[in-house]
């Protein structure tokens, strides 16, 4: 009994609207990510890469906004949680990228750099 009905290529074509990529698709439905991809070159749907998923995932304020409060609910502090008090509001996201490659100490002393060379201007 094959599961290529109208109805799943409609959802496949649905979720790849939304963004969601041929392994998400495939959980979805229940079958191999194979048939998914088999499926949407049978019906001409353009399935999206994984980066493109994300643009289009995030090309939406309301998903994105989701997606942030989803983030925070999964353990992930807020910002405002991580960047020390002395961090000028500006260098936030600076900071917060520096601690996630580097570690918060080499963003503490980039950032203080960063502070620096902004007061001899």
């Amino acid at each position: 009994m094959t599961k290529r009905t109208p109805e799943n290529i409609a959802r496949v074509r649905q979720m790849a609207a939304e963004g969601r990529i041929a392994k998400e698709i495939a959980a979805a439905i229940g079958v191999a990510p194979s048939c998914i991809a088999k499926w949407a070159r049978w019906a001409g749907i353009k399935l999206p890469t994984r980066s493109q998923a994300q643009i289009i995932r995030f090309s939406d304020p309301a998903k994105r906004a989701h997606l942030s409060r989803a983030g925070r609910s999964a353990g992930r502090p807020p910002k405002s949680e991580i960047v020390p008090q002395w961090v000028p509001r500006n260098l936030h996201d600076d900071y917060v990228d520096f601690a996630e490659l580097y570690g918060e100490e080499i963003a503490a002393r980039r950032v203080s750099a960063m502070k620096a060379e902004a007061a001899r201007c």
